[in-house]
């Protein structure tokens, strides 16, 4: 059986233009995932979530993924659509919706019963994707919009790291010094073999920028003492490295980010993980909230802000609190709650409250253009991104 092997070797040894023999059976690929994915979806109740993105093209992309809701167990998620938006607001993203949903992708007709179905808009805080999901509930009246909760925690973590700039100097700067240098690099782990080199945050993922702040809290005097050996004529960032150390407010600084910040990182790795409940998502946000009344200076006085301020917008939060409450059996919703039936209700044990699928097929999507292969045509790029992202489904 013929199959895309979109990962393999041979994608690389291909022209930028596609053939047509190649179409034809990207064409089909992407109508047997299509087909495995209504299978798997089926009669149930679904959750939707939807990301924007700029390609290396500069284009802007937009990726809908589906997956059921069930008590059983968590939905996977499928990447269902790719679509290239002219601009980003939302009414292009109220039509990528609707496109996903009512163009026969997912339901080969979509009757009034099915409008119910649409139980979960998953997004981040973009003002237009607040709008959007206005919009949207419009459409769709059981369809709880909530926001991306590991993304909350990472714009926690940003304030810190734009609050506490001279710790921010010091990871930058030694970073630099270590970078296509193996002379300074044989240096350090000749003064310290029983140190990892110093570590880098990965600048996209603020909970990293922490990690990478503990191990400088625990190890700042050692590579000062690696730094001073380096002569600054060889690096300007040899210069800015050993000004950095000695800057006033380092240390007090590392030892608030030790003492007190752990609890951004440990969520956010629970939050980014696959099939948590929803009892477990809210206790995880839950627990970061309550750390943060104990957070104290002016540091833990705005970085508190910060996760209130991200919360507060949240138009599904005080929704999925009372469902979480629900599935506990502890108390009667809001007198806001959505009309969700037990049954419906129920279905709300595993809502994916993170971007995990959708980033993942953001990075397919950079594989998939590469700077050898930028002359795909739009529409052949939606269905082999939608292939690639689903290949699991044809093995």
């Amino acid at each position: 059986m013929l199959r895309l092997e979109l990962s393999s070797r041979t994608l690389q040894e291909e022209s930028c233009l596609v053939s047509r023999p190649c179409v034809k059976i990207v064409s089909s690929e992407y109508e047997k995932v299509l087909h495995t994915i209504r299978d798997d979806i089926g009669s149930h109740l679904i959750w939707l979530c939807i990301e924007e993105t700029t390609d290396s093209c500069g284009r802007y992309m937009a990726n809908v993924i589906v997956g059921k809701l069930s008590p059983s167990e968590p939905g996977k998620g499928h990447l269902i659509l790719c679509r290239e938006l002219d601009v980003t607001n939302h009414r292009t993203i109220v039509r990528t919706v609707q496109a996903a949903l009512l163009s026969g992708l997912l339901w080969p007709t979509f009757p009034d019963e099915e409008v119910n179905k649409v139980l979960t808009l998953v997004t981040d805080a973009a003002p237009y994707m607040i709008k959007a999901g206005k919009s949207l509930k419009l459409l769709y009246p059981k369809m709880l919009h909530v926001n991306f909760l590991a993304h909350a925690m990472h714009k926690v973590a940003k304030e810190l790291r734009e609050k506490l700039s001279s710790v921010n100097s010091v990871i930058s700067s030694v970073k630099k010094i270590f970078v296509k240098a193996p002379s300074r690099v044989r240096a350090f782990n000749t003064m310290h073999p029983e140190l990892p080199l110093p570590l880098e945050p990965i600048l996209t993922r603020w909970g990293t920028w922490i990690l990478v702040a503990f191990y400088y809290a625990k190890n700042h005097r050692a590579i000062e003492e690696v730094i001073n050996t380096f002569d600054e004529a060889d690096s300007r960032y040899i210069a800015k490295a050993k000004a950095t150390f000695k800057m006033k407010g380092l240390m007090p600084s590392l030892t608030f980010i030790k003492a007190y910040m752990s609890v951004i990182p440990e969520a956010i790795l629970k939050l980014e993980s696959r099939g948590m409940e929803l009892v477990e998502v809210v206790t995880t946000i839950q627990g970061v909230v309550q750390e943060a009344d104990s957070w104290p200076g002016e540091t833990g006085k705005t970085v508190k802000q910060k996760l209130e301020f991200m919360l507060a917008p949240n138009p599904g939060w005080s929704a999925a609190l009372d469902l979480e409450r629900m599935l506990r059996g502890e108390s009667e919703p809001s007198e806001d709650f959505p009309n969700y039936s037990a049954q419906q209700a129920e279905s709300f044990k595993y809502l994916p409250l993170v971007s995990v699928d959708v980033e993942r097929s953001f990075s397919s999507l950079k594989l998939l253009l590469t700077d050898l292969r930028k002359s795909f045509k739009t529409k052949n790029i939606e269905k082999i991104l939608v292939v690639q992202s689903n290949a699991d489904l044809l093995h």
